[in-house]
């Protein structure tokens, strides 16, 4: 009985320190700003914010919305915004973005939204098995795990 509450602890533990450095945009205070018809997230010291045209980093656009994909937003470390592009036809799909195999994938430093990165996935991971970011090499570290079935 010890040994599974110490598994139990254990894991927890290890979900809230992954939970510490990915979270889902929603995961920060927002309202909607019925004036400007635009929801802004406090994410550190940066206001993010977006609306039917673009995305904002402290009310600059870093990103304009195009009619061919969507996009779910994730913050690393509170520095970095992570958005993940999916064509339009995947949009009916319920896996939110923790667990959706990632294609494009953009880091953009909040700090300095000049500062981006792409990376193409294509497909083989998901924000769980992003590591590390590394801001000053560009460098993003994923674990994966292939295991093989028994014959």
């Amino acid at each position: 009985m010890k040994i599974g509450s110490l598994i139990s602890v254990l894991l927890l533990i290890a979900m809230v320190g992954h939970s510490q450095k990915l979270k889902d945009i929603s995961w920060y205070f927002s309202h909607y700003d019925t004036a400007s018809s635009m929801n802004y997230f406090k994410v550190g010291n940066h206001i993010l914010g977006f609306d039917s045209d673009a995305v904002y980093v402290d009310r600059k656009a870093i990103i304009k919305k195009d009619t061919a994909t969507f996009f779910f937003l994730e913050v690393y470390l509170k520095k970095i915004l992570i958005v993940s592009y999916y064509p339009n036809n995947q949009a009916s799909t319920a896996t939110g973005p923790q667990f959706r195999p990632k294609q494009k994938v953009e880091f953009i430093s909040l700090a300095d939204p000049k500062q981006k990165w792409l990376f193409d996935l294509k497909g083989a991971f998901n924000s769980e098995a992003i590591d590390s970011f590394n801001m000053l090499t560009g460098e993003l570290e994923l674990k994966r795990t292939i295991k093989g079935q028994k014959m």
